[in-house]
C-alpha cells in the first residue's frame, strides 16, 4: 500500500528457474486484485445515488435496480478464483485452482491472434542476426 510501481516475476516458479502459465494466470488474477484494492475510491452522484438510497431506504432492495445492473461488474470479479462454498464448486465439476488457471491459459491461446512486426523491422532482422553472430565469433576467440 506504500505506492509501489512494479511487481516482479509473475508465473515465475523455482525462483525464475522455471515459469508456468497457468502460474501467470495465477500472479495475473492476484495483481487485478490488488489494483482494484488499491484504486482510489470514487465519490460522486453516480457511485453513491443519494436519491436511490433515500427512495430504498437501508432495508431496500439494491440488487435489482437500473443503477445496480448498470454498475455491479465494474467492480474487480475473479476469473479463475472460485468463491462458491463447496457445493457450488463441487457442482461447477470440482476443479482446483491450477486446473482453472490451465483452462484459462488455453482459452488465451486459442483467441490469441498474432501480430505481426512492421516490415521495417521484419527487414532488419537479417542485419541484427548478423552483427550478432560476428560478435559470438570474435568473443570466442
Amino acid at each position: 500500500m506504500g505506492g509501489p510501481n512494479i511487481i516482479h516475476d509473475p508465473g515465475y516458479l523455482e525462483s525464475g528457474l522455471s515459469g508456468s502459465l497457468a502460474q501467470l494466470v495465477i500472479c495475473n488474477e492476484i495483481v487485478g486484485w490488488i489494483r482494484s484494492f488499491l484504486a482510489p475510491v470514487v465519490i460522486d452522484d453516480e457511485t453513491v445515488p443519494l436519491d436511490l438510497i433515500d427512495e430504498l431506504r437501508p432495508d431496500g432492495q439494491y440488487m435489482t435496480t437500473d443503477h445496480t445492473l448498470q454498475h455491479y461488474r465494474e467492480h474487480w470479479y475473479p476469473t479463475v478464483f472460485d468463491r462458491g462454498n463447496h457445493n457450488q464448486w463441487v457442482a461447477k465439476g470440482g476443479k482446483t485452482l491450477g486446473e482453472r488457471a490451465a483452462e484459462q491459459v488455453n482459452k488465451i491461446l486459442a483467441a490469441h491472434k498474432i501480430e505481426p512486426l512492421p516490415e521495417e523491422t521484419q527487414k532488419a532482422i537479417p542485419a541484427i542476426v548478423e552483427r550478432a553472430e560476428v560478435l559470438v565469433k570474435q568473443q570466442s576467440r
